[in-house]
């Protein structure tokens, strides 16, 4: 199977004459100006490390890190659906940052069927279970009826018991 890769280095320098950063991609490419800081205080922001993978069937990888201590890491998986030019992207990876508090957070996720989950300590965490909602699941379990495959499986299950449909 091949692969492209792409990796590219990217440094910032001062044009004086006009007061915008410019970013050099490297011989015989363009240059870009970057709009200067709105304060003229920050420092630039230097790309030190970029990386690109992706293989033919659209699997990827790719990476980044910037002298402000970003850092970003993915790696994208097809996943083949049942019928010809379907299917989904499984998507593994995580962020980092230095926030203005001086700490560096980190998010690992996963970005799926399942929707984008992200983990991180900083994060807050669904509350454990309350007695009182454990109860009420057991004494009325047809309230819950979206926990347990949606509104189609709560009518399968009580739609042949009386015609009673639950919303």
């Amino acid at each position: 199977m091949e692969n492209t890769h792409w990796t590219s280095r990217i440094s910032l320098r001062q044009n004086f004459g006009q007061g915008h950063n410019i970013a050099a991609l490297g011989r015989g490419q363009k240059q870009v100006k970057l709009q200067p800081s709105l304060n003229g205080e920050q420092p630039a922001v230097i790309l030190l490390r970029q990386s690109f993978d992706q293989d033919l069937a659209g699997n990827y990888q790719y990476s980044y890190q910037l002298s402000n201590g970003q850092q970003v890491e993915e790696a994208g998986r097809i996943q083949p659906g049942t019928q010809p030019e379907t299917g989904t992207i499984d998507q593994l990876g995580h962020f980092e940052y230095v926030s203005d508090d001086g700490n560096t957070y980190r998010v690992d996720y996963l970005a799926n069927e399942g929707g984008f989950q992200p983990q991180a300590v900083h994060l807050p965490v669904a509350p454990a279970q309350i007695p009182e909602y454990a109860q009420l699941r057991q004494e009325h379990p047809e309230l819950f009826w979206a926990e347990e495959g949606g509104a189609g499986a709560n009518q399968q299950k009580f739609g042949k018991d009386g015609g009673q449909f639950f919303f």
